[in-house]
């Protein structure tokens, strides 16, 4: 027998219980995406609860948007860095828990299909039926050779000059992209960035 929930007495109880489940799965969504899964209630069960309490209740949706990914780096704590992904669906924003690593950029299209509650969706990314780029994300435009104008200001009170213009460029752009600076960029590119220019 489905349970009575027109009794005043036993659909607060189910609205306290609800509400109290909804947290804890939305703190668990940020730890452990699968478990949270795995803890979703079947459709079985969700029709025997009030539509007004089901707000309240993870619900299946397919959903077609775009990936925002964000680094979040911890240097004294290194365990801590972590990426955030979000998934914006028109004028919606999602947070997007994923039960693996995204391996995509911001700006790809995403189509997914997976658990939301409230602004959070909880997605199967091993599952190709749950998780497919549509559109991979466009090359950033910081790629390949950054053509620089070096500029040397002279103000009143500069004093003499530090150094020539080619000394400047030989500086900042070196011989054949060997200066500290190229050597900087091109590491933390890895080797998809570098500098090149003539000093002004």
């Amino acid at each position: 027998l489905a349970p009575n929930y027109s009794n005043r007495s036993t659909a607060t109880t189910l609205r306290t219980l609800l509400k109290d489940r909804k947290n804890e799965m939305l703190g668990l969504a940020k730890v452990n995406a699968r478990l949270f899964l795995n803890q979703k209630l079947s459709p079985a069960i969700i029709q025997q609860i009030p539509l007004d309490l089901r707000a309240n209740i993870e619900q299946a949706v397919s959903l077609t948007g775009r990936l925002e990914v964000m680094h979040m780096d911890d240097f004294e704590h290194p365990e801590n860095s972590r990426y955030d992904y979000s998934l914006v669906v028109g004028r919606d924003k999602y947070a997007l828990y994923p039960t693996q690593p995204i391996i995509s950029a911001s700006g790809a299209i995403l189509s997914v299909s997976g658990s939301r509650l409230d602004k959070i969706l909880v997605v199967e990314t091993e599952e190709a039926t749950q998780f497919r780029v549509i559109t991979p994300a466009p090359p950033p435009d910081s790629v390949g050779e950054q053509k620089t104008l070096i500029l040397l200001v002279d103000f009143l009170d500069s004093g003499p000059r530090p150094f020539t213009p080619d000394e400047a460029k030989r500086l900042v752009l070196g011989n054949n992209r060997d200066s500290n600076l190229n050597k900087f960029y091109l590491e933390q590119s890895y080797n998809k960035m570098w500098f090149s220019g003539y000093p002004g």
